[in-house]
């Protein structure tokens, strides 16, 4: 925080000494069907936190107009958190070639220690001292419903394709909210911030692939993936990193960082003649998304009609190749040493793949950083030894 004079000065302590207890437990069983030969897999596993602390109840006494003294009145209890997660999984015949999938399972994360205890020692609480941001004890574990459900056909045999629909809803994600007194006009160096769980995200696409195997020659596969991935939050501390700067952000999904929407990828092992093996791997993807908000200062917006919205633009496509070729040469009279010689490159086509971009558009920010770029061509030759 900026230095304000006469003001208690900003606390980022996180000391802190607690004794938290958690533990788990989980069965499962598998039936296989003997007409048929379709498996069931049911199971379900059991969670639970105690996180044994107590989280501070902080008001706020007015002093005098828009100024206000933070006091704490009391402590609660943080409860005990417990889960039931049930998971599921089918796999059936469909002919002598395909079979048919399905995947179900509730997962969940406990919050780390950071984001229960940080901020709420006691001493520091009665001594008045305020945190930027404080844990919260009572933080609810992050819970994900995920699910998957397929179909894969043996085409001959050395091809086998497959198609996989899969989904997850991500709840009970941490994020930060500032609070301030209720009848404050401004926030000013009153209030504080606090990590809770309002944030959410779900991820959802679609999964072709095509692999041959059991092939001495050639061997790989090649897939297509269109996923969509948004939420309300990417870190835990975003919320307070934009109100710092003045972006209020609108409680809305938005694309996430990772959210990357075609991916295309190859791989491939070759065997050539005089026993030399090469390993190509081939993919692309269209553009991650950026936050474009011109500002002229850092944080003034050229625009002060335009609302923010993080992730509102998309990078360039990304397309990587590397190659390498290796033989392997044996010594010895029972071949007890051997020497494997190879050439390796990376990004063989010399792409400029561009990694970030700041918020201006501007690749590398205004100082032009070369790390905004992802590596160039790089060609290593070698040889390594084994005895």
């Amino acid at each position: 925080g900026k230095t304000l004079e006469n003001a208690p000065l900003l606390n980022y302590s996180n000391t802190y000494d607690y004794f938290p207890r958690s533990g788990s437990a989980f069965i499962q069983d598998k039936i296989q069907f003997s007409r048929d030969g379709s498996i069931l897999s049911v199971g379900v596993r059991w969670d639970f936190l105690d996180a044994r602390a107590q989280r501070p109840i902080v008001e706020f006494i007015p002093t005098s107009n828009d100024e206000f003294q933070q006091i704490v009145t009391g402590t609660a209890k943080s409860s005990f958190k417990q889960q039931f997660s049930p998971r599921l999984a089918f796999a059936a015949p469909m002919g002598p070639s395909s079979m048919f999938f399905v995947n179900f399972g509730h997962y969940f994360q406990f919050p780390l220690f950071e984001y229960l205890y940080s901020g709420t020692n006691p001493a520091q609480l009665r001594s008045g001292a305020k945190n930027v941001l404080s844990g919260n004890p009572d933080l609810l574990p992050e819970r994900t419903i995920a699910w998957e459900i397929g179909y894969k056909h043996a085409i001959d045999e050395n091809f086998v394709g497959s198609l996989t629909y899969f989904r997850k809803n991500m709840q009970n994600q941490i994020d930060s909210k500032t609070l301030i007194p209720f009848d404050s006009k401004a926030a000013g160096d009153y209030g504080f911030a606090q990590y809770v769980n309002n944030a959410e995200a779900d991820a959802t696409g679609l999964e072709f692939v095509i692999g041959r195997e059991h092939d001495d020659k050639i061997s790989g596969s090649i897939s297509y993936t269109y996923m969509v991935t948004e939420g309300t939050s990417e870190m835990a501390n975003q919320s307070i990193n934009l109100a710092q700067w003045g972006f209020p952000i609108k409680s809305t999904a938005f694309p996430l960082s990772w959210d990357q929407r075609h991916t295309v990828k190859m791989d491939a092992e070759i065997k050539l003649p005089f026993n030399i093996q090469t390993n190509l791997i081939v993919w692309y993807n269209t553009g991650k998304p950026y936050t474009f908000f011109p500002t002229r200062d850092g944080f003034t917006s050229i625009d002060s009609t335009k609302d923010f919205v993080p992730n509102n633009a998309r990078m360039n496509s990304i397309l990587f190749a590397n190659l390498k070729f290796s033989r392997r040469f044996e010594f010895g009279e029972q071949q007890t040493y051997s020497v494997t010689v190879y050439a390796d490159a990376r990004n063989l086509f010399n792409t400029k793949n561009v990694r970030w971009i700041d918020s201006n558009g501007r690749i590398g920010g205004e100082l032009s950083d070369p790390s905004a770029y992802y590596d160039l061509r790089r060609v290593r030759v070698g040889a390594t030894l084994d005895f």
